[in-house]
């Protein structure tokens, strides 16, 4: 008689056990989901070096299937170190930052858009290969750094990529002027010339047959660059916890 006595209590504290997991593993899965929907994001902006290759259109700006934009690699990262964002490309290819400082608005009031904290801008090379000057660059520049301020997102802005095919194109002295319009404006520059000007030679022939779009290994090392910037403003989440760690610091 003690015997089943003793094995019925087991069995309901074993129920008890079994039901305060089950509630656990339901409560994290739901505050997981609540979390992936709360996720931060980020607006990529530019021409083909942020379109990337093999593209199709999603819901929000484009899509790909395989790893032909600086934007997979950055997400990953983002994801990885617990900074939920979510990386959103509405790069145009061929587009001009003349061009791009009159599609900025459109883009930033994209439904999708809205709530988002960061944009990244990557443009200029264009312009150049148009024969503009490097101070009109500049300026559509800054109209479009202006605009994202004034639209309450954080600009970070980048120097322009080599591009060994036009080589008439003075990449070194645009970027000292976007140098120096990132410090005018006080936000983050991305050195992505500086940093990968010299291994150039192994990030191309790109995703077009060229030297001035990257191929996936570039375009890798790109979105390890940006997010070195973004680390520096977004703070990590702290790691879920599992539903054994949830457990024990149960009182």
């Amino acid at each position: 008689m003690k015997k089943k006595h003793m094995m019925t209590i087991l069995y309901k504290q074993y129920l008890q056990l079994w039901l305060v997991t089950g509630l656990l593993i339901c409560s994290f899965s739901v505050l997981a989901a609540a979390e992936l929907e709360e996720a931060g994001k980020i607006i990529a902006f530019g021409d083909s070096l942020t379109e990337g290759c093999d593209v199709y259109r999603g819901d929000c700006g484009w899509e790909r299937s395989g790893d032909l934009g600086y934007d997979v690699e950055l997400e990953s990262l983002l994801q990885k170190s617990f900074r939920n964002y979510l990386v959103q490309n509405f790069g145009v290819g061929g587009e001009t930052a003349y061009e791009g400082m009159g599609r900025v608005d459109s883009v930033i009031d994209e439904f999708c858009n809205e709530g988002a904290e960061y944009i990244l801008i990557l443009q200029g090379t264009n312009d150049l290969f148009h024969g503009a000057r490097e101070e009109d660059v500049q300026y559509y520049l800054s109209v479009i750094v202006d605009k994202s301020k004034g639209h309450g997102l954080a600009p970070l802005l980048a120097t322009i990529p080599p591009d060994p095919d036009h080589k008439y194109k003075n990449i070194p002295f645009m970027n000292e002027y976007i140098r120096a319009l990132a410090s005018e404006e006080n936000i983050p520059l991305v050195e992505l010339y500086n940093e990968m000007y010299p291994a150039w030679s192994s990030y191309t022939p790109g995703c077009y047959g060229d030297n001035l779009h990257p191929n996936a290994a570039g375009f890798k090392v790109m979105g390890e660059i940006w997010f070195k910037s973004l680390a520096d403003l977004i703070r990590p989440s702290p790691p879920p916890l599992n539903w054994m760690q949830l457990l024990l610091n149960q009182p």
